[in-house]
């Protein structure tokens, strides 16, 4: 079984979520900056609160950048289940689950976690490894956000806000202060800050490469058609208008054997949603077994649906 075929079906959606998260992840950013400054510039704070405000909002962004790495990577991790590497599947999971695309979505979950509990340079070359990122992400860009992580660490779990051991081994070259003293924040800190989590943040989506971003419904039937029993090639059968296939003659059924329009109608289904050319699955799995491509790909589809 083609573990990167059983889940073909989810990359109909892979590229739009690629650019949905990014962009989401940066208005939210924008929305906690803008929310600190109308409380900064107010005059109605003192210096206690204000310097709460900046802590929380640090809090607050770097959440947001670890809620982006952890959903990113896991996103392609599913979609891409080759990408787990070596990891067996065990029989008594698959009963217990239900099937493998459970599984491959909660062994995606735990390698996730696992990197994001490690190093920060780690989990970084995770994530570049897993979307063939070719580019290096400036080092120095990553050893400052590291130090910004374990500044926020020091603030939501030290009471006293002070440098322990463990922020200065994490944070390493970076560390801003001695054991002990009071992990200053202050106004010129939080800002560059942002300036350097964006600087990530854009440095990842813009080197994550065009085949990822460029996953689409569209792309993704295409190559559902090529790796089916269905010889003819796709132009001859389809033809693209912008991001749409329409069908050159619908009810052609091209000579096609009986299993074949099994398939041929699941295509065609994905198309247009008509209910004569509904794909009868009890006769589909009876006729195509699970080891082949055809079984594979209508198991992908039922998982994520998608039309046009």
């Amino acid at each position: 079984m083609d573990l990167n075929l059983i889940t073909i079906a989810r990359r109909a959606s892979l590229g739009p979520r690629i650019v949905k998260t990014y962009e989401n992840t940066i208005h939210q950013i924008n929305g906690v900056e803008g929310q600190y400054n109308k409380i900064a510039k107010a005059d109605i704070f003192d210096a206690n609160e204000l310097l709460f405000n900046r802590k929380i909002s640090l809090i607050g962004i770097v959440s947001l950048l670890e809620q982006y790495l952890f959903s990113i990577h896991h996103e392609i991790l599913q979609s891409f289940p080759k990408k787990l590497g070596n990891d067996k599947f065990d029989i008594d999971e698959v009963l217990e689950e239900g099937g493998l695309l459970p599984i491959i979505s909660k062994k995606a979950t735990k390698k996730v976690l696992d990197v994001a509990y490690g190093s920060f340079n780690k989990q970084i070359d995770k994530i570049v490894s897993a979307f063939d990122i070719k580019a290096v992400i400036d080092p120095d860009t990553i050893e400052h956000v590291n130090e910004i992580k374990c500044s926020r660490d020091v603030y939501a779990h030290s009471p006293d806000s002070k440098v322990n051991m463990i922020y200065l081994q994490k944070a390493g070259s970076k560390s801003r202060q001695r054991e002990g003293t009071v992990l200053i924040i202050d106004e010129k800190y939080f800002k560059e800050s942002i300036v350097w989590i964006k600087k990530l943040l854009e440095d990842l989506f813009n080197n994550i490469p065009k085949k990822f971003k460029d996953s689409n419904a569209l792309h993704v039937f295409r190559q559902m058609w090529e790796n089916s029993c269905l010889r003819l090639p796709f132009e001859t059968v389809w033809e693209i208008d912008g991001e749409m296939p329409f069908p050159l003659d619908f009810e052609n059924d091209y000579g096609f054997s009986s299993s074949e329009m099994e398939v041929y109608n699941l295509f065609r289904y994905i198309y247009g949603r008509r209910q004569n050319h509904k794909p009868d699955f009890a006769n589909y799995f009876a006729r195509w077994k699970p080891k082949s491509k055809e079984a594979q790909l209508a198991y992908s589809w039922l998982d994520c649906q998608f039309y046009f």
